[in-house]
């Protein structure tokens, strides 16, 4: 009989940050991928729903609670070395509201997602869809709000 395949949560987490569209890459510094920055995530652990994993995930990495949250995919083959299933989110924050993780070997950093370097996991691919995903939401829903403070002017708005 085979075995299940894991499955892992992983975020991608979209804040403003110098006027730019930026996104909370860490650095790995376990295998596999050791050395290459990756999104922020983890193996599923049953006790909780996918959902709530995803929340927790980005409490631990930015302190912000009450966020827009928005499941991406789920899919298999992002990780080339073991059967993995990854149920991908996105998530907006206020990057006024965030409060990075100080651990040395985490090492947590904004990066612009025009100028991002070659990721773990296939996680470029991942965060390309989710840009497209919230460009074409913008047309449509109100979703820039999760990228700015509870109040804000009219330029800021335009600017986001």
């Amino acid at each position: 009989m085979k075995n299940s395949p894991l499955v892992a949560t992983i975020v991608s987490i979209f804040a403003v940050v110098d006027a730019r569209l930026q996104v909370l890459l860490v650095h790995r510094t376990g295998e596999p991928e050791s050395g290459k920055w990756a999104l922020p995530g983890g193996l599923w652990d049953c006790l909780e729903s996918l959902n709530e994993a995803a929340t927790r995930k980005l409490v631990e990495e930015t302190g912000a609670k009450d966020v827009y949250l928005e499941q991406l995919f789920t899919s298999s083959g992002l990780d080339a070395s073991q059967e993995m299933i990854a149920v991908a989110y996105f998530a907006l924050v206020d990057a006024n509201d965030v409060r990075l993780r100080q651990e040395e070997s985490w090492k947590p950093a904004w990066f612009p997602v025009n100028e991002l370097p070659s990721l773990a996991f296939d996680n470029n691919r991942l965060i390309d869809q989710a840009v497209d995903r919230i460009r074409a939401k913008l047309g449509y829903t109100n979703i820039a709000f999760g990228l700015l403070p509870p109040e804000f002017t009219i330029r800021e708005l335009q600017n986001t």
